[in-house]
């Protein structure tokens, strides 16, 4: 039966989702020597959504960014997507950025990264320069609502927790961006 089926469907789901949060909240307590509360264990996170002017992702991003063991920099849980400088991401001096902007493909993404008018910005950042800049597909996956959300918010911990997980996802739709 179809109903059945969709709470088998929905409870796989969910069972994804609640084991890349309890190995996270692992990760970060070994991490912060402490509760999953102590700052030291958790990753500060940029999720840039459009990049020319850069825009901070909102809505459940935020979210997914704590769910992933990570502390979200720039977006606010709950509130829309909003516009920021280059400055603002400087400040904010993230330990990871994720470029996600929506409706791009991988290769766009990795190529907008390089463009004059942003790869000065990002040359810049600690994130970059310590090879923790992701170029993601958004339009596969973190900029719609939906299943595959599941898969964004693993590959979001793979990328804030590097070896401790590997999906197959991450190397179909993230790639680090090397300095330069």
């Amino acid at each position: 039966d179809t109903l059945a089926r969709a709470r088998e469907v929905v409870a796989r789901l969910r069972a994804r989702c609640d084991s890349v949060s309890c190995r996270t909240e692992q990760i970060v307590r070994r991490a912060a020597g402490a509760s999953p509360a102590s700052a030291p264990g958790r990753p500060r996170v940029a999720l840039i959504e459009w990049l020319d002017p850069p825009m901070a992702a909102g809505n459940w991003v935020p979210e997914m960014v704590a769910l992933a063991g990570g502390t979200d920099v720039l977006g606010r849980r709950g509130d829309h997507s909003h516009w920021i400088t280059w400055a603002d991401v400087a400040a904010a001096d993230p330990d990871v950025v994720a470029l996600i902007p929506c409706g791009f493909t991988l290769d766009r993404v990795v190529a907008e990264a390089a463009s004059p008018a942003v790869h000065p910005h990002l040359a810049t950042l600690r994130a970059t320069r310590e090879g923790r800049l992701w170029a993601v597909d958004g339009h596969h996956l973190f900029n719609r609502p939906g299943p595959r959300l599941v898969e964004s918010l693993e590959v979001l911990a793979e990328i804030l927790h590097p070896g401790a997980f590997s999906f197959a996802a991450t190397r179909r739709f993230a790639r680090r961006i090397a300095a330069g």
